[in-house]
Formats: structure tokens, C-alpha cells, sequence
């Protein structure tokens, strides 16, 4: 088993109102990897196919619709969007896009706590620095990007080199 680091991205508005991803603290995960491959996942990522890892996580988990206070902010794209245009028209667009702009419409809690979902970030490579006396130290950002899930027992990640 490999330890991995999970970090929990979260959308931070700036002073000036613009957005940008950022990410929590890591989390220790225990599990392992291995490079994608395969007919179906080499017609899935094509190209990008190098840069993706499969990741199983080891442990139990229960899958959930995911909290209101992590989609603070969000709009579900599947619900519909009403989009008032400067002549006072409203126009109302539908997509099949997967809801929420942070990832999947479920999240994946283990038992210590945890939670996964897509669009996490994971430090496969990247190795986190230790606090020294106690401060936090400056995480490095993560070298990986969950892209997908698939809910088996145990869970299986799709990780993007970002």
C-alpha cells in the first residue's frame, strides 16, 4: 500500500469577485496506483491517456449526495439556467452536464472521515513539507486531478496529471 495525499478542492472568491480553485490541507489516503490502460481507457483519454492513473483507496465508504455547505455558491447546470440578456429578455438553457461546477453530484465518505469527489486534487509524486514547531506549513499544490470515480468496493479513482 502507498500513502497518498488527498486535498479538498474549494472555489475562493478574491476581492475583485473573480474565482479560482484552491485547495485544503492534505489528507493522508492509503492505497495504490498503476498507469491507464486498456482499450476502454485508451478510447476515453486518447491522446491524454499517458497522463492518467488509475488509484484504488483502500477502506470502506458510503456514498452520498453531497453537503449544502459544499455547494455553497454552485449552480447545477442540469436544473437549468435563467440568463437575463441586456435587452430584459430571459433565456432559460438546459444541458446534460453533470451538476455542480465542483465535480460530480456525489461525494465518497470513509469511515475515518474522509471525503473524495471529483475534481480533488492528489499528490501522487509530490511529496508535502513538514511543519516546523508546530506552524502549517505552504502545501504544494497537487500533481494529480480526480476526473473520475467509479463506486466499487474498493473505490477507484481516475487521476489526470494536472
Amino acid at each position: 500500500m502507498e500513502t497518498f495525499h488527498l486535498m479538498t478542492r474549494v472555489t475562493v472568491r478574491d476581492d475583485e469577485g473573480n474565482t479560482y480553485a484552491a485547495y485544503e490541507a492534505p489528507v493522508a489516503i492509503k492505497g495504490e496506483s498503476w498507469p491507464a490502460g486498456g482499450k476502454v481507457q485508451a478510447a476515453t483519454y486518447g491522446e491524454k491517456l499517458p497522463y492518467v492513473r488509475n488509484v484504488k483507496v483502500a477502506g470502506n465508504y458510503e456514498a452520498r449526495k453531497p453537503s449544502p455547505s459544499r455547494d455553497e455558491g454552485h449552480v447545477a447546470i442540469s436544473d437549468g439556467v435563467q440568463i437575463v440578456m441586456p435587452d430584459g429578455a430571459n433565456v432559460v438553457c438546459y444541458s446534460g452536464v453533470k451538476p455542480s461546477t465542483e465535480g460530480g453530484n456525489v461525494e465518497y465518505v470513509f469511515e475515518d472521515g474522509t471525503v473524495i469527489r471529483e475534481k480533488d486534487g492528489l499528490c501522487i509524486d509530490v511529496v508535502q513539507p513538514e511543519g516546523a514547531d508546530g506552524e502549517e506549513p505552504a502545501y504544494l499544490p497537487p500533481d494529480y486531478e480526480i476526473i473520475s470515480i467509479t463506486p466499487h468496493k474498493p473505490l477507484i479513482l481516475q487521476v489526470m496529471r494536472r
